[in-house]
């Protein structure tokens, strides 16, 4: 699927939206009311009313494994193996010079008019949850997309969690070391492709973008930013364009992360917004950090790294499959496979350092 649009028009066939017609604070309220939905339903959310916003705000698109199948024309078995398959291969990144995700370009920065949402009681402020980080290397001219929070600080200011060994991290450490900004775009509403190739652990210097083609088996359309020299998805929903600023830091958070707790204040980068851009009936996307749509876009890619690592020491033909839930992942092979099994465990157990539950249930296996 080509965006996150084609995603929800797939939804609303199938059924597998829930509209919230009446009007939902933006704190609190619309992510509360959307996990309970969810929780009850398994659909989507979209809600049409957001105070303080024009947009409507989506939550919960990637709302079940089987649509993250529809979405990158995947089957439902043996998602981390087919992951694998086409990390190996090379997608296209086709340049356009008219999109519409720049149908209306906004130079009168005004982020607060945004629906960032502010999702548990210990967060300091709203937050962008649902975006796709993307820069260029000052020095490589590499692009790189990924998830980072953004907590909104001003009308053209946010503060942004980043720093080394993460790859934007890395960008901006460069960019800083010539005394310069970094340029950056924050695209809401990628493509699902988009959005796992920015969820994932691909070598440094690959282009997420490009990884994206291959991922979703399809050419992935960009368009360069009005302000910056930064390449966006084509058929995104909105992009906010600016800079990150050199030798600036100021204090963000506390923000309630997936791990269900509150990562504590701390110096984080400052952005400063140039320019919005949108399509025309433009709509928002939020993620609760923690929640399902979370789960699935951290749980995909660390599946198809096990499964590499597995596949070192264990025929591939007996994993029958792997799947990472929130509390647990699992491991799927055949009942006959015992010595595969116990290096699997002496590979688990190593990965985590043999301490406490984990060695218990892993001696306890090796034993069996």
């Amino acid at each position: 699927m080509k965006d996150l649009r084609a995603l929800l028009e797939d939804l609303e066939a199938r059924g597998e939206i829930a509209h919230v017609t009446r009007e939902v604070s933006p704190e609190y309220e619309l992510q509360s009311v959307a996990k309970a939905i969810h929780e009850k339903t398994g659909k989507a959310v979209l809600f049409e009313h957001v105070k303080g916003s024009e947009y409507p705000v989506v939550s919960y698109a990637l709302n079940s494994r089987e649509t993250v199948c529809r979405a990158l024309q995947m089957k439902p078995e043996k998602m981390a193996q087919q992951w694998s398959e086409r990390e190996a291969g090379h997608g296209t990144v086709v340049r356009v010079e008219n999109a519409p995700v720049q149908e209306v370009v906004e130079n009168e920065v005004d982020l607060e008019k945004l629906p960032l949402c502010l999702h548990c009681d210990g967060n300091n402020g709203r937050y962008i949850t649902g975006g796709v980080l993307i820069a260029r290397h000052p020095v490589h001219g590499d692009l790189n997309a990924s998830f980072n929070r953004c907590q909104l600080a001003g009308k053209d200011k946010l503060r942004v969690r980043m720093m080394p060994p993460q790859h934007l991290g890395q960008f901006h450490h460069a960019a800083e070391e010539l005394g310069q900004p970094l340029p950056l775009a924050i695209v809401i509403g990628a493509s699902p492709a988009v959005m796992f190739s920015a969820a994932s652990k691909i070598p440094f210097g690959r282009d997420e973008l490009e990884f994206a083609g291959t991922l979703g088996r399809e050419d992935v359309e960009v368009v360069k930013c009005k302000t910056i020299d930064v390449d966006v998805p084509a058929n995104a929903e909105l992009v906010i364009e600016g800079y990150v600023l050199p030798d600036v830091r100021e204090e963000e958070g506390p923000f309630g992360e997936f791990t269900d707790s509150y990562v504590p204040v701390m110096k984080n980068h400052v952005f400063h917004a140039t320019c919005v851009t949108h399509r025309k009936g433009a709509f928002w996307h939020d993620i609760w950090a923690g929640g399902k749509e979370d789960i699935k876009l951290l749980g995909l890619p660390i599946e198809s790294e096990i499964y590499n690592h597995i596949s070192k020491f264990a025929n591939p033909d007996d994993i029958l499959d792997i799947e990472c839930m929130r509390e647990c992942g699992v491991v799927g092979c055949p009942a006959d496979s015992c010595r595969q099994v116990k290096e699997i465990a002496h590979y688990v157990c190593n990965r985590n350092g043999g301490d406490g539950a984990v060695r218990e249930f892993i001696e306890f296996l090796l034993e069996y």
